[in-house]
């Protein structure tokens, strides 16, 4: 659901949202021979040179309990050269797994490949059954790997608003797809 855009000379391109005032973008280069697994709700573009078309492919995880307990079935990579435009809620940030660190599945968009990636339980579990925090939280770690996430999670709501159970349901179905 892209639009392609082509031009035979350098030209400028303003990107930016139309929809949601808190919605911020940023440009994630990847380079020759890297990769990167990007949850494609975050994906705004691609810009890539003429004839170096990226190579995107489709990983599916159904034969994993890990898969099943996040409903996470199906991630995308994208293999360098190419700039990912990403979009992310009051912000999109890029950080080091250095060091090791766990965060919110629902504010995660992305992480190289190298990265070791591992779903958590989140704690403590009353927050969760009030609505107000995720059961499972990602964690990242690696020498010169990096995670990508938007700086407040788009489902999070501070209020502690209880969703619609078909919203929630039609979420769970397309998130399980990786769309």
């Amino acid at each position: 659901m892209l639009k392609r855009l082509r031009t035979t000379q350098a030209a400028d391109i303003v990107v930016s949202s139309t929809v949601d005032a808190l919605d911020e973008v940023a440009l994630v280069e990847i380079a020759p021979g890297e990769a990167v697994m990007l949850q494609p709700r975050g994906l705004v573009g691609i810009i890539h040179k003429a004839g170096q078309r990226p190579n995107i492919r489709s990983h599916w995880r159904v034969g994993t309990l890990h898969a099943w307990l996040t409903l996470q079935l199906r991630y995308l990579a994208f293999e360098g050269p190419v700039t990912l435009i990403v979009k992310g809620c009051r912000g999109v940030r890029l950080e080091s797994a250095s060091n090791g660190r766990t965060i919110s599945q629902d504010a995660t968009l992305g992480f190289s490949t190298n990265a070791m990636y591992a779903t958590v339980r989140a704690d403590p579990f009353i927050p969760y059954l009030r609505g107000r925090q995720s059961l499972f939280h990602d964690k990242f770690n690696g020498q010169d790997a990096y995670y990508l996430y938007e700086e407040v999670p788009r489902n999070a709501r501070p209020d502690g608003q209880r969703r619609n159970p078909l919203e929630v349901l039609v979420d769970a179905s397309l998130k399980a797809f990786g769309i």
